[in-house]
């Protein structure tokens, strides 16, 4: 049952070892970034950082292997496309049954469209209060 469940997730769900080599891609990941599973299985995930973002996956791997799961951090990601994408990201240690800490998995929301409309919302926002 879990299987299906990370299959039919609308989120994208991804694993990853320690060194960020992705090791399993559902639908949803092909979805949002644009690449089939057999594309990227085998490649690191830096694959998808823009290049002003290199240090955060540093960031994000001293907190997993401190045991530490990050969430909901908003950032942004690189479809196949080119394109740059509004992400909500959870990312959590993954364990061996001795409590070993063996790689990362990551939850991907695409919330690009909500950043959108806030963005035309506090531009709305500001235009009004400087009406006169």
């Amino acid at each position: 049952m879990l299987a299906a469940i990370v299959q039919s997730s609308d989120d994208a769900i991804i694993g990853k070892t320690l060194d960020g080599v992705i090791k399993s891609w559902n639908p949803a990941a092909e979805k949002i970034y644009g690449y089939a599973a057999s594309e990227v299985l085998g490649e690191n995930i830096s694959m998808f950082l823009p290049p002003n973002q290199a240090n955060e996956l540093n960031h994000i791997l001293n907190k997993i292997l401190r045991g530490e799961s990050v969430a909901h951090f908003k950032t942004k990601r690189l479809r196949k496309d080119g394109r740059l994408i509004d992400i909500a990201l959870t990312v959590s240690p993954i364990k061996n049954s001795r409590g070993e800490i063996i790689g990362a998995s990551s939850i991907v929301k695409d919330i690009t469209e909500q950043e959108r409309a806030n963005e035309e919302l506090k531009k709305w926002l500001h235009v009004f209060e400087n009406a006169e």
